[in-house]
């Protein structure tokens, strides 16, 4: 299999053009064509919604371009990152250091050597009565409604946890098609293979004595898990802190109530570091003068904290602070509160951990001396 580099800035356009039109421009369909794209920020030039952007992306993957994302250290957006990859086809990456950077991308270039199929979709064809209770991964669905997988890559499995609701039966029949299409760089046609599931008929007291699969059970409480993180950070974006709460306890004792499973015991123990104790809301009038939000180097409404200030500040809050600019770690600045009953916000920039030996208690220090100084 032939892996063909080629650099965005090869490609000159008379006219004024989108990356993305440069992009399909230059692709070699005879190639596995893949953008790989390092942030280590947030979208805040050009387009930024995210859902715009996520939807280029996948314009992109349907012209045979795939794209993986990798965001490096810690104020980047690492929703809009993942949605970019999930919709791009291909992987998503978080890098803590640079010095991970070498094998990030030669990880990336062997999976593009043993990349087999792409544009992989999965269909699930329900019969004789059987429904489909749901999917638990978090798969993005095409306009045919079949489940979009990611490259076939030699070694790596996929898994897809399906759950069924199957009635009662007296003979043994079809239960359910799976139909899986791909690409296949060297076939010049579309592939695919059809397989059916079928189960044994037994009566209720043989079912009692059938085992479950602990390998499903572990992936499907794994999964399980992850929906729920996801779950609750979109809840504590909303303002929603008691919703995501409860998300999360329900999810860790769901945990608990399967100790056999080598997972659930760490798992549960990450919910709850997860947790945090509901005290107050910052956007009530607490009877203070100012509040600190904690939040990225553009002052954006970006994260929890910010998102549920700037909610109900109103777009007044935004507007100033994209005025006052770009501001440090260490440092701090101060703007009205417009809508809030707090006449003042301080916006603090803190330093994100990268382990203890960057000066990180130095510049907490300072963010706090800074804010007592606005």
């Amino acid at each position: 299999m032939e892996i063909q580099l080629t650099p965005l800035r090869a490609a000159v356009c008379s006219e004024r053009a989108t990356t993305l039109d440069v992009l399909i421009r230059i692709i070699n369909p005879e190639h596995l064509n893949r953008v790989i794209l390092l942030s280590d920020g947030l979208a805040n030039v050009g387009e930024t919604n995210p859902d715009v952007i996520a939807s280029d992306v996948n314009r992109l993957t349907k012209q045979g371009v795939s794209t993986s994302t990798m965001g490096i250290g810690d104020d980047y957006n690492e929703d809009l990152l993942e949605t970019m990859a999930r919709s791009g086809d291909g992987n998503y990456y978080y890098i803590q250091s640079p010095e991970q950077l070498p094998s990030i991308f030669q990880q990336e270039l062997l999976g593009l050597m043993a990349t087999v199929g792409t544009n992989v979709t999965l269909g699930i064809e329900p019969q004789n009565e059987v429904e489909m209770v749901e999917v638990l991964n978090q798969l993005d669905v095409n306009q045919n409604g079949r489940f979009r997988l990611p490259n076939l890559v030699i070694g790596n499995p996929v898994d897809v946890v399906v759950r069924l609701k199957v009635p009662a039966m007296r003979e043994e029949i079809d239960l359910c098609y799976f139909r899986l299409s791909w690409n296949d760089p060297e076939q010049p046609q579309s592939q695919q293979v059809r397989v059916a599931l079928r189960l044994p008929v037994v009566n209720a007291a043989q079912l009692e004595e059938f085992p479950f699969n602990s390998e499903v059970r572990q992936q499907a409480i794994l999964m399980m898990t992850a929906r729920a993180k996801k779950e609750a950070v979109k809840l504590v974006d909303g303002g929603n802190y008691l919703s995501a709460s409860l998300v999360l306890q329900q999810t860790r004792q769901q945990l608990l109530n399967n100790p056999d499973l080598p997972m659930s015991e760490p798992e549960a123990e990450a919910l709850a570091d997860l947790e945090v104790p509901i005290l107050g809301n910052i956007t009530e009038d607490l009877g203070v003068d100012a509040i600190v939000n904690s939040c990225d180097r553009y002052l954006s409404n970006s994260g929890a904290i910010s998102s549920a200030i700037h909610l109900a500040a109103g777009p007044e809050l935004l507007e100033e602070c994209r005025r006052l600019g770009d501001c440090e770690e260490g440092d701090a600045k101060i703007t009205p509160g417009y809508n809030l009953p707090t006449p003042w916000v301080i916006h603090a920039v803190c330093p994100p951990w990268r382990g203890g030996s960057y000066g990180e208690g130095e510049i907490l220090a300072q963010c706090y001396r800074r804010c007592l100084e606005l």
